[in-house]
């Protein structure tokens, strides 16, 4: 992304010098280059099978499909988080991004670890019978957690959401199903999750609960985001220059202000 125009604070144009790259300038406002765009379309083609196995750990108890789910949870966000550490400029707010992957992970280590006792419990068994009578109780302890992590990892549904909104033109289904999504499952499932679920469950360490009370802060927090006035003329200004926005010289697409927010 080389010689891109920006805005600066003061409502200059701000150009990026030659060779930058998706480096973000000292008073521009960030605009999603190349490395932006691949690490969207990654998680385009993640979020789909993390998000249909959150729904198949909800509907059924083969404890195959919580551990597929987990592993692939943790690896998700492992992953990402590596990625966002060695190229921030890839997201608007790296930071943000990083603590809620944190506190993801932290989410996850119960069910992962309780997993991986089940397995080892089971390999146990084979060797010593008396080991055996165990499995049911940790089988049901693993799978009470996992269900849990299915329950907030359906969020990803609203994930996928802004992704398309951000990178697919001409249509105002994605921003409807985008803000949809935020109100029901953000402010309304995340609350009845945290304050029915995992705050009342017994075995849930204080780390997860400590670690969903952050998540549904976090939250609450981008919510007052969206409701406030700067973010709205921003969005005025995105349908305006989205409308009369043409491809650059050569046929080359160039990011206009609809790219810039989330």
């Amino acid at each position: 992304m080389v010689g891109l125009r920006g805005i600066t604070s003061d409502g200059a144009d701000a150009t990026s010098e030659p060779g930058s790259g998706d480096r973000i300038a000292t008073r521009e406002v960030w605009r999603p280059g190349l490395g932006a765009r691949i690490h969207d379309y990654v998680n385009m083609a993640q979020i789909p099978m993390l998000f249909l196995l959150s729904v198949a750990s909800m509907i059924t108890d083969r404890v195959w499909v919580h551990a597929t789910l987990v592993v692939y949870a943790d690896l998700y966000f492992l992953s990402d988080t590596l990625w966002i550490l060695f190229a921030p400029y890839i997201v608007k707010q790296p930071w943000a991004i990083l603590v809620h992957h944190l506190v993801a992970m932290v989410l996850l280590m119960q069910p992962t670890t309780a997993l991986l006792r089940l397995a080892n419990l089971v390999g146990e068994c084979r060797r010593v019978t008396t080991r055996c009578f165990e499995i049911g109780d940790l089988a049901s302890l693993a799978l009470a957690f996992t269900a849990i992590t299915a329950d907030i990892l359906i969020v990803e549904l609203n994930t996928l959401f802004l992704l398309l909104r951000r990178n697919i033109r001409g249509g105002w289904v994605f921003e409807v199903l985008f803000y949809a999504s935020w109100l029901g499952i953000r402010i309304v499932w995340y609350p009845y999750i945290l304050f029915y679920k995992v705050l009342p469950h017994p075995a849930a360490a204080w780390s997860t609960k400590v670690s969903f009370v952050v998540v549904v802060a976090l939250q609450f927090w981008w919510t007052l985001a969206f409701l406030s006035p700067s973010y709205w003329k921003r969005q005025r200004g995105k349908f305006r220059e989205t409308s009369l926005s043409r491809p650059a010289p050569g046929g080359v697409y160039s990011p206009t202000a609809r790219d810039k927010f989330l």
